[in-house]
């Protein structure tokens, strides 16, 4: 088959499959959607503004459970401008949170409560640029101990 008559046959499957609701993730269960992530600047500010906190160097955690929303946890990842001037430092770092924590995510969901949402910002403090070995290993002790928090708590109504 040619280069286009594959393009066409995608095109065909994509047009057809988009009459169904569903959408499987060709990356599973790991996948790291948009629905995941936190965007609204609304959401971010009351997020900071109300949120509560949890430290384990270097990265920080803001927290604050919320009514419904489309995924059980939504996170935004912030790193600091001053620390980091160079866009490409601040992007690596991101990217590794971003991956230790798609790769975390699963056991995440399973440790929260059900029916319980929650919106988290992520926070680098760190003054040097970490291994991905340092970020998973921080994010899974920052995790485990806001799990144990929040599975210990009464919902927020």
């Amino acid at each position: 088959m040619s280069v286009g008559g594959s393009l066409l046959l995608r095109l065909h499957l994509r047009l057809y499959f988009s009459d169904f609701s569903f959408y499987i993730s060709p990356m599973g269960k790991n996948a790291f959607p948009r629905s995941h992530r936190l965007v609204s600047a609304k959401a971010i500010g009351l997020l900071f503004a109300e949120g509560r906190s949890l430290n384990q160097f270097p990265l920080r955690m803001m927290w604050r459970e919320v009514e419904t929303d489309e995924a059980p946890v939504r996170i935004t990842i912030a790193v600091s401008k001053r620390k980091f001037s160079r866009a490409v430092d601040r992007n690596r770092i991101r990217r590794l949170i971003r991956e230790a924590y798609r790769l975390y995510k699963g056991e995440l969901f399973d440790a929260l409560p059900a029916n319980r949402f929650f919106h988290v910002a992520l926070q680098f403090n760190g003054a040097e640029l970490p291994t991905h070995d340092q970020i998973s290993e921080t994010l899974r002790r920052l995790f485990s101990r806001w799990c144990d928090q929040v599975n210990t708590q009464t919902p927020s109504s």
